[in-house]
């Protein structure tokens, strides 16, 4: 039987601050930063960035990366990530499945990290000259929502947070497994304010004072391990998934004062006084029903507005199976059937399943059995 010791040797740095990573001291317009890894035991190697990469001058990034084992093996890891200056929003997602079928002599049968996403931003704000006694005082809103799954021999962590100025909102960071399955799911508004002008100033003329943002997700990790002895093997899937995303909602302002990011792509569609916001959430997928299920089994999801989506099932590789659904969507509950068959209409094997709901650059994914 595989020890456990040593499994979690990966995630020894878990609580170091993710910020300050891009030296923003010199004064860069903006930049978005990635790093990821991902493997399958049994694969011809890793998909990796070999190290942290950094774009400048280019406000969008969107990737994903799946690597699966050798074709007779179960075991697959997927990342996916994204960092997008016009939204003011960050995503990340990491998923990771072992294999039952065979032992393969590795430390993990599969492993999803999207290490780090990240972006900064100088954002300049304009005070009209005047007599401030009390000084000036600037915000930005945002909330992050996500969660994070596991069973049983697989293991799931994530971290995230975000600096304005002098203030810092970062969250614990979050691991569950390998012992024990476990879900953690996440909700998280914030609202940081950051002194820009200190009380007591007189300022003859206007003045422009830049403030850095910083936003990171970090250690979106998930992994599968192979325990047991011939031929009671076990492994287990999870999941992380902030892919929903890390956003923000609104910069908050005085009278007298205007903002504007470096380069216009910092949220531009918000502009001069603002009050804060927060954006619900756009969509939420339920469990299907029945779950087992023979021969068919119903899909429900909300939507908070009329957004177009896609609804698509994966079998346990991680290969698509069909598409249920694809376009726009009215607001409200909807429900959708899937009758055990694939996009040629055919039936599947048994086996587990998973459903994934996509609308907006948020997503959600469960998972399902059939039963024959």
């Amino acid at each position: 039987m595989r020890s456990t010791a040593g499994r979690f040797f990966l995630f020894l740095a878990g609580s170091v601050l993710v910020f300050g990573l891009l030296g923003f001291g010199e004064a860069r317009a903006y930049s978005i930063c990635y790093d990821y890894w991902a493997n399958a035991a049994g694969s011809s190697g890793p998909v990796s960035s070999y190290g942290l990469l950094v774009l400048e001058g280019e406000p969008e990034l969107y990737e994903e990366h799946t690597i699966h084992g050798n074709p007779n093996a179960a075991n697959y890891a997927t990342i996916r990530y994204f960092a997008d200056l016009p939204a003011g929003s960050l995503g990340s997602y990491s998923y990771a499945t072992g294999d039952v079928t065979d032992f393969w002599p590795f430390g993990f049968d599969a492993m999803a990290n999207v290490n780090q996403i990240c972006f900064t931003i100088q954002l300049n704000f304009t005070v009209a000259a005047g007599e401030y006694p009390a000084g000036v005082e600037v915000g930005i809103s945002g909330r992050a929502d996500g969660d994070l799954w596991s069973e049983i021999d697989s293991g799931a962590s994530l971290q995230y947070g975000v600096t304005f100025g002098s203030a810092v909102f970062q969250p614990p960071f979050m691991r569950i497994g390998i012992e024990e399955s476990d879900r953690i799911e996440f909700h998280e508004p914030f609202d940081l304010v950051t002194r820009i002008v200190p009380p007591g100033t007189v300022l003859p003329a206007p003045q422009v004072v830049p403030v850095v943002l910083s936003a990171s997700i970090s250690n979106n990790s998930t992994w599968a391990v192979l325990s047991g002895a011939p031929p009671n093997y076990h492994t287990g899937a999870a999941e992380a998934d902030l892919y929903s995303s890390l956003r923000f909602t609104n910069v908050t302002v005085p009278a007298g004062v205007t903002w504007n990011s470096e380069g216009g792509v910092f949220l531009n569609d918000v502009t001069g006084v603002s009050e804060a916001t927060t954006t619900p959430k756009v969509l939420s997928l339920g469990p299907n029903a029945p779950n087992p299920f023979n021969p068919s089994t119903t899909i429900s999801f909300d939507l908070a507005e009329p957004s177009p989506v896609k609804l698509t099932i994966y079998d346990a590789r991680g290969r698509q199976v069909r598409v249920l659904t694809q376009g726009v969507v009215g607001g409200g509950r909807h429900q959708i059937k899937w009758d055990g068959r694939d996009g040629d209409g055919r039936n599947v094997e048994a086996g587990v399943y998973w459903y994934r709901l996509e609308s907006r650059k948020q997503g959600q994914t469960r998972k399902m059995a059939l039963i024959r």
